[in-house]
């Protein structure tokens, strides 16, 4: 092993391990690429692209039903772009997707969704997903 690589701990390729923090020459690199050197960053590494997509932009209802099954929620769950509310919370779609992790998993979308500051707080989504909230 290098000298460079000796204390870098193993990679994670998990979707929510995925952040500026931790890949700073990742996030820094596409700002000085072309939208062509992006775009064949992103088909190369399809693991970057969901992750990008799922955290930041400003997905409609009607492409997150779309492709429900391909994003990962608990990254999905911190986007701040999409427009939270009761109605898309309280369907039986979003709510399946939102419930798959245990209660008691640190991954679990109802924990990154609390903090979320996108989400419209108000007594009635406090009340109505009481039981979530408490146990995220």
């Amino acid at each position: 092993m290098t000298e460079i690589n000796k204390n870098k701990a193993p990679i994670d390729p998990s979707p929510t391990s995925i952040n500026s923090e931790n890949c700073p020459t990742f996030t820094e690199g596409l700002e000085q690429s072309s939208s062509t050197q992006i775009e064949e960053f992103f088909q190369r590494h399809p693991i970057y692209f969901r992750y990008s997509v799922a955290r930041h932009y400003p997905l409609d209802y009607e492409i997150i039903w779309k492709f429900s099954n391909y994003l990962d929620w608990r990254v999905l769950s911190r986007n701040t772009a999409i427009a939270w509310t009761l109605d898309f919370l309280k369907s039986t779609d979003t709510q399946n997707h939102l419930n798959k992790y245990p209660w008691h998993y640190v991954d679990n979308p109802w924990n990154f969704l609390r903090y979320n500051k996108a989400l419209p707080w108000s007594k009635e989504i406090f009340e109505c997903f009481k039981d979530e909230w408490e146990s995220a």
